[in-house]
């Protein structure tokens, strides 16, 4: 009250009221600015949510929204199949890569599939992550179209393999991915991936000869196509 009487347009409220419309604009006025405060209080490292948006590093923002894109027709010899384990093995949450949504299929005859690796380490030529047409984007675009981290994967090769009858596979659009060694992240994508859980007993470390393949009948001579 004293900073009010110092003003020479101050006057006591028996003297002067202000007209309603002041009042109000005022009571808005005030309203808005606590909102701001408490937005500007709020923790940065806050969960990330559905409707959260991340940066990750300096340079990139995305929206870590729900899944965008349906899962695609899938090639002839694919039957739909019900596996719960499989398809939840398959899913990942926002920000972490893996399928955003996806179906599950049982080969009922041989299918390609396609695989971008690390030539460098021969135990990368058979993950879980393939496609069901072959690269021919450039490395940047398709790490853009398939969330992958440069730090997961450089993709120097490619292979294309028969997934074998019998085996099953899930199919869907990609979830979003963050790469903090990148100091980047890709947004969840409409393109569809296959997840074939080509894996290795009791945890054993990457080995050739101890993997359990979904694929045969494979060709990897092929460096991926420069632009």
């Amino acid at each position: 009250m004293q900073m009010l009487k110092q003003d020479k347009h101050w006057a006591p409220m028996t003297e002067y009221r202000q007209p309603a419309r002041h009042r109000f604009h005022f009571l808005c006025g005030l309203i808005v600015t606590v909102g701001l405060l408490t937005g500007c209080s709020t923790s940065p490292h806050q969960a990330v949510t559905a409707d959260t948006t991340i940066t990750a590093g300096s340079t990139s923002t995305i929206d870590a929204t729900a899944c965008i894109g349906d899962i695609q027709p899938v090639p002839s010899g694919l039957i739909a199949i019900d596996d719960p384990e499989l398809l939840q093995a398959a899913i990942g949450k926002p920000m972490q890569g893996r399928l955003c949504k996806g179906k599950v299929f049982v080969a009922t005859q041989p299918v390609l599939v396609y695989r971008g690796w690390n030539h460098a380490d021969p135990n990368s030529q058979f993950g879980s992550w393939w496609t069901f047409t072959r690269p021919a984007s450039t490395r940047a675009q398709y790490r853009i179209d398939y969330a992958i981290c440069p730090k997961w994967n450089p993709l120097t090769r490619i292979s294309v393999c028969q997934v074998k009858v019998g085996s099953k596979l899930v199919v869907g659009p990609g979830q979003s991915a963050a790469c903090p060694l990148d100091q980047l992240s890709y947004a969840a994508s409409p393109y569809n991936q296959v997840f074939l859980p080509n894996t290795r007993p009791n945890n054993q470390p990457n080995n050739l000869q101890q993997q359990v393949l979904q694929v045969e009948n494979c060709s990897n001579d092929t460096a991926w196509p420069e632009h």
